[in-house]
C-alpha cells in the first residue's frame, strides 16, 4: 500500500517547531549563563563562553554539508536523525558533570540542529504546492526567527 502524503499543516508545524528549538538552542545559553557559572565555580569565563561558541560555530559550519547529505541520503531521514541527535544530546547537556562535556554534548547538539535546519525548510517546500509555499516559509521563518 502506497504511503499517504503528510498533510501540509502537520509538516509546517513540526518542522517549524524543529526550527524553533534548534534557533532557541543558539542564545538560550546566555540566559543560563549564570546557572552554569554557579554549577561549575572552577572554570573561567573563557572557558564558559565555549559552551554558546562552540555551539554557534559547528552549527554554521555544518548547515551546508547537512544539506548536501540530505539531498543524497534523504530529506526526512537526516531530518529525523537531526532531531534525535539534538533531542539526545540536549538530554545529555542537562547531565554534563563539567563543563567540557557540556561543551562536547552542545557540539553533537548542534550538529543534530545543522541536519534540522536545511532539511526542515526543504519538507517544508515538497509539503506545499508552488502558490502556498510563500507563506508557509513566512511561519517558517518567522517561528525560527521567534526562537532565535
Amino acid at each position: 500500500m502506497p504511503a499517504t502524503a503528510p498533510k501540509p499543516g502537520l509538516v509546517l508545524l513540526v518542522v517549524s517547531t524543529a526550527a524553533f528549538l534548534a534557533s532557541l538552542d543558539t542564545f538560550i545559553v546566555t540566559i543560563a549563563f549564570p546557572g552554569i557559572r554557579a554549577a561549575f565555580p572552577g572554570d573561567g569565563l573563557a572557558t564558559l563562553s565555549w559552551v554558546l561558541n562552540g555551539y554557534t560555530v559547528l552549527f554554521a559550519a555544518c548547515l551546508a554539508p547537512a544539506g548536501r547529505l540530505a539531498d543524497r541520503y534523504g530529506r526526512k531521514r537526516l531530518f529525523l536523525i537531526g532531531v534525535a541527535v539534538f533531542t539526545l544530546a540536549s538530554a545529555a547537556c542537562a547531565a554534563a558533570p563539567s563543563i567540557p562535556v557540556l561543551i562536547a554534548f552542545r557540539a553533537v547538539q548542534a550538529a543534530g540542529a545543522a541536519l534540522v535546519m536545511p532539511t526542515s525548510l526543504a519538507l517544508l517546500l515538497t509539503a506545499f504546492p508552488p502558490h502556498r509555499r510563500p507563506v508557509a516559509v513566512g511561519v517558517w521563518a518567522s517561528v525560527g526567527a521567534a526562537g532565535t
